[in-house]
């Protein structure tokens, strides 16, 4: 440990380095990007795809990993705003706009898919 005088205080440094140990390499952190998503109120899973996937990369990959229904049944994916929809994200949206740290993301299946102009 050093310590130093600065005036009529005295200043301590510590020669400890704290660091965090992670799981995929720099590199391929700064390329990926992880999202919250629900499914089924008691599942929440990470999905970890390149940021410049899509909606539907991300559902497809999220169709993997969960039991649905009927096999082929198609998921949307939902923005939820204090208990409401806020946004449905069509699958052509690039995934690194979506922010999930103020916003509750939700896959749901999905028995009819419409879409309401504006």
């Amino acid at each position: 440990m050093v310590e130093y005088f600065e005036g009529n205080s005295s200043i301590q440094t510590s020669d400890i380095l704290y660091y965090e140990v992670l799981g995929i390499p720099l590199p391929e952190l700064q390329v990926f990007k992880t999202l919250k998503v629900a499914f089924h109120h008691p599942t929440n899973m990470k999905i970890k795809l390149p940021k410049e996937s899509t909606v539907g990369d991300l559902l497809n990959d999220l169709k993997r990993k969960v039991e649905l229904s009927p096999p082929n049944a198609e998921l949307r994916l939902l923005e939820i705003f204090y208990h409401k929809i806020y946004k449905i994200y069509p699958a052509t949206e690039k995934i690194e706009n979506i922010n999930d740290q103020y916003w509750t993301l939700r896959a749901e299946e999905a028995s009819c898919i419409f879409f309401v102009g504006h």
